[in-house]
């Protein structure tokens, strides 16, 4: 793939460096303040609610564009390390072998030299260092701050400090002083060059490491239960190793070609350029990753495609109009009929109860 199409140096991907708010930022281009899955994980505070991630797996077929996910090698890094052979096995082996059976059947259905393909990641992975663990029962009281997410575990690479009523100035100044880490305050400029500062769902304090290594625990007793070695979720900015890769190929993308950072809300607009669709609005930029393609960027056989869709909305448009102008001439006859036949006057029954006639009684209907 690097030979023959292009491959970034790396991508500046959206904190927290975690799994579901840059699944989000890909499909969609916006960063998580924007597009509200702010971690995999988290606290709602305006609806008292928690959200908990689950992966959804299905089926599609005739596909225009296809997303899939693969769930290695993440959870073999987590048991195992970042960059440990299990890992690297794991991409020279399984992986490597499924990416040649994808381009094995596209071959072999004649689409190969159709298709864009673009494999990336959500994030990178660092290894856990115990003497960098930070305890916070060590330097916070308790019933200062509650972060919202108890039962979602007792570790972390990040949290969200929501302090109580009071004390927010007090929880800033301890955790200020707190070795090997990186305090946030919504509203300030650093979250704000995140794009982690707008949606409410993130907490007034923010903290991570301020570098890698470093895992944020409750208590002791949280610590001493930490299983996993490899780890992510940190600010991008401050540990480079959470930044994923981007390799692209196809008739879309130059061959051999190398390109500077870019950034992960700069892949929607990239790919809704080469399925020649409008991209919904979103943060991303297609002049930033536009050196990527070739001069004629848009698939052939797509303009012919994307035509086909206009005319087909156009005319279902104007199915929809005349039905519409129909429809209201119909209303409006009928109601006119209706009061012509009202006028007859009803004759009135020994029981004292009115007919009309069968005029009358037929406009009614209508």
């Amino acid at each position: 793939m690097i030979g023959n199409g292009v491959k970034a140096k790396s991508i500046m991907n959206v904190f927290p460096t975690n799994t579901y708010p840059n699944h989000y930022t890909l499909i969609t281009g916006l960063y998580p303040e924007c597009h509200g899955i702010v971690d995999n994980k988290f606290y709602d505070a305006v609806w008292n609610e928690y959200f908990d991630s689950i992966l959804i797996i299905g089926e599609t077929t005739l596909i225009h564009s296809g997303l899939l996910y693969f769930l290695e090698p993440d959870g073999i890094g987590h048991v195992t390390g970042g960059g440990s052979k299990n890992v690297t096995d794991m991409i020279k082996g399984e992986l490597d072998n499924v990416l040649g059976y994808l381009f094995k059947k596209l071959k072999e259905n004649g689409l190969l030299d159709e298709m864009n393909i673009i494999l990336t990641s959500d994030h990178g992975f660092a290894n856990y260092r115990r003497d960098k663990a930070v305890l916070l029962s060590d330097h916070l009281n308790s019933s200062w701050y509650k972060t919202g997410s108890v039962q979602f575990g007792n570790y972390a690479l990040h949290k969200h400090i929501f302090p109580e009523e009071g004390q927010e100035e007090n929880v800033l100044q301890a955790l200020r002083n707190i070795p090997y880490l990186k305090v946030y305050r919504k509203g300030g400029s650093e979250l704000d060059g995140l794009h982690y500062n707008s949606s409410t769902r993130i907490a007034p304090i923010v903290i991570t490491g301020s570098e890698e290594g470093v895992v944020i625990f409750p208590d002791e007793a949280s610590r001493d239960r930490m299983k996993s070695v490899g780890v992510h979720g940190y600010d991008p900015y401050l540990v480079p190793s959470m930044r994923p890769f981007f390799l692209a190929i196809g008739p879309a993308f130059k061959k051999g070609y190398l390109s500077e950072q870019f950034n992960s809300v700069d892949i929607y607009p990239l790919m809704c350029h080469i399925l020649g669709i409008v991209p919904a609005p979103n943060n991303g930029s297609f002049e930033n990753v536009k050196s990527l393609l070739r001069e004629k960027s848009v698939m052939s056989k797509m303009p012919e495609r994307s035509t086909t869709v206009i005319l087909l909305v156009i005319f279902a448009g104007l199915c929809a109009l005349l039905a519409g102008i129909y429809t209201v001439c119909t209303c409006q006859k009928a109601r006119k009929q209706l009061r012509l036949g009202n006028k007859t006057a009803p004759e009135v029954t020994s029981s004292g109860s009115a007919t009309v006639s069968a005029e009358a009684e037929r406009q009614d209907e209508l």
